[in-house]
């Protein structure tokens, strides 16, 4: 699904369909605003290849071979393998987790269908639901809602700045502090510094 028709798709949830949820704070625009989640299939979605806690296995893969292009079935899976490999235990706990309750976590994204924030719950609804079989026969759990991905739809005119300023919140904030190691921490410090962000407002 190219880019044009992905934000058809999702300006279509945001204003037609029935919300997951509403009132949602969210540092925005200098302020804390209001936001509502919707059900998003996923795949109207792609992976930020850029997201914090990949972002070593992503700089050493396209550094030593290739870029890797999201839009593509391998780029796809490349993303979702640096995803499960990176804590590996957390995610299968995850798995679990999500497959019984569902998606406790609401994500992120943008109106082209990028994720902002929730790359390893889309990745892990992604695995649930390419082996519901599985999960049918052997768990006797049905995962059929793990082809949608519950997430905040952020307004079209949501600039990198303050995309990066709400990765700074979301990704790396007070709950994040057992997900991303040390090195990721520093590699994507070091990002904002090269776009021109003060050390004061990194810290």
């Amino acid at each position: 699904m190219n880019r044009e028709l992905r934000i058809k798709k999702l300006e279509e949830i945001r204003n037609k369909s029935e919300p997951e949820e509403t009132g949602i704070p969210l540092p925005y625009k200098g302020e804390t605003k209001r936001f509502k989640s919707y059900k998003i299939p996923l795949n109207y979605l792609l992976y930020n290849k850029k997201n914090g806690r990949i972002a070593s296995r992503v700089k050493s893969y396209e550094t030593q071979k290739e870029e890797i292009d999201v839009e593509t079935d391998e780029g796809k899976k490349l993303i979702e393998k640096f995803i499960w490999g990176a804590h590996l235990t957390d995610n299968k706990q995850t798995e679990e987790s999500i497959a019984g309750k569902g998606q406790l976590v609401r994500g992120i994204v943008k109106v082209d269908g990028i994720i902002i924030d929730g790359n390893r719950r889309a990745s892990i609804l992604n695995k649930i639901y390419s082996e519901r079989e599985k999960w049918k026969k052997k768990k006797k759990v049905h995962v059929d809602n793990a082809k949608y991905f519950v997430a905040i739809i952020l307004p079209d005119d949501v600039t990198d700045d303050e995309i990066e300023e709400l990765e700074l919140a979301t990704q790396f904030g007070e709950e994040s502090k057992v997900d991303y190691n040390p090195i990721e921490k520093y590699l994507k410090a070091r990002d904002f510094h090269l776009k021109g962000k003060s050390t004061f407002d990194i810290a």
